[in-house]
């Protein structure tokens, strides 16, 4: 089946007061055409930071995101 999205090696760092905060590390997935994903974690486990860097609204620190 064709992949609608395809994420590669997924980095987010942040760097507060001099310390890296890795909240994404090496994400590996892919979705295929019509799919139905959820994602689910802890609080603070980076759920929404996946979302957000996966989407474009927020850069990522190193991998790739391929839509389509």
């Amino acid at each position: 089946m064709a992949k609608t999205l395809e994420v590669t090696d997924l980095c987010k760092t942040y760097i507060t007061n001099k310390r890296q905060n890795n909240v994404l590390r090496n994400v590996n997935f892919s979705v295929d055409k019509g799919d139905m994903v959820a994602v689910m974690g802890p609080s603070g486990s980076g759920k929404s930071t996946l979302l957000y860097t996966v989407s474009g609204m927020d850069s990522m620190t190193a991998g790739t995101v391929l839509f389509g």
